[in-house]
């Protein structure tokens, strides 16, 4: 089981939820693994240095040569600022839905460089919950799509780069990374009400990060992305091309009635 659990984790070293890997895990072997005895894995694959294992939030990778722990810290570019939103998506899931509800699963994918599409096909982060109602007699399944900006990059141009999402996302945001004191978020933060406009006439989203590692108050949604309705194919074509097979075998089994 050890060997299996992780022949599973993407080869690329991104993180996925200790849930996920259990559903694929049970999906690949045809049976159903405890928590003990996922414990007791990756507490062995951890001693073999294979992996690495975030206990808070339930996520493991594969340990990759010079790989950090931490996300890179300062931020220069927008691949450095991926790791810190993908860990407030993980974190903060919860927090895109009023009110909560009584069950989610969620699974985040880093989307910016799959070999798939064009620069306004392509969003750098994609988050997909499933939830479950009380009197709803099937699960819900929403897709959001994420795309990030650093300050200098903040305008309407990034807006209707993220509105392409909608195409195939039920939910589509712009994250603006805007540190207080920085020159270039000067200019962001006067572009800002012209993005506003744009984004709350078309339906995207908008968060702003002063400080990405504080997922308390280091982001603040601006403006709160209104639901689109792609079609089911399109939804299924982004997941086909874009997820990692641990993250597929999950959500089909979570959108089982």
């Amino acid at each position: 089981m050890r060997d299996m659990l992780y022949a599973l984790l993407p080869e690329d070293g991104n993180y996925v939820a200790l849930e996920a890997a259990q559903i694929a895990l049970a999906e690949r072997t045809g049976e159903e693994a405890s928590i003990d005895q996922l414990g007791q894995c990756i507490f062995a694959l951890v001693g073999q240095a294979k992996i690495d294992w975030l206990p808070d939030e339930k996520q493991l990778r594969r340990t990759l040569p010079n790989h950090n722990r931490s996300p890179p810290w300062p931020i220069s570019c927008e691949r450095d600022l991926e790791p810190w939103l993908e860990r407030y998506l993980w974190q903060s899931a919860r927090g895109f839905y009023s009110p909560p509800p009584p069950s989610l699963t969620v699974v985040v994918e880093n989307t910016a460089r799959v070999p798939v599409g064009t620069q306004w096909t392509r969003p750098d982060l994609s988050m997909a919950c499933v939830t479950r109602y009380l009197y709803q007699p099937v699960p819900v399944f929403d897709l959001f799509t994420f795309e990030l900006k650093l300050a200098y990059d903040c305008n309407v141009r990034a807006v209707h780069e993220s509105l392409a999402h909608s195409s195939s996302a039920n939910f589509s945001y712009l994250a603006v990374y805007a540190p207080e004191g920085d020159e270039a978020s000067v200019q962001a933060e006067t572009n800002l009400p012209i993005m506003l406009e744009q984004a709350g006439r078309h339906g995207v989203g908008i968060i702003q990060i002063r400080d990405p590692r504080r997922p308390r108050d280091g982001y603040r949604r601006l403006l709160d992305a209104r639901r689109h309705a792609p079609s089911p194919a399109k939804i299924d074509g982004f997941i086909e091309d874009r997820f990692h097979s641990v993250n597929k075998l999950a959500l089909r089994r979570w959108v089982k009635p």
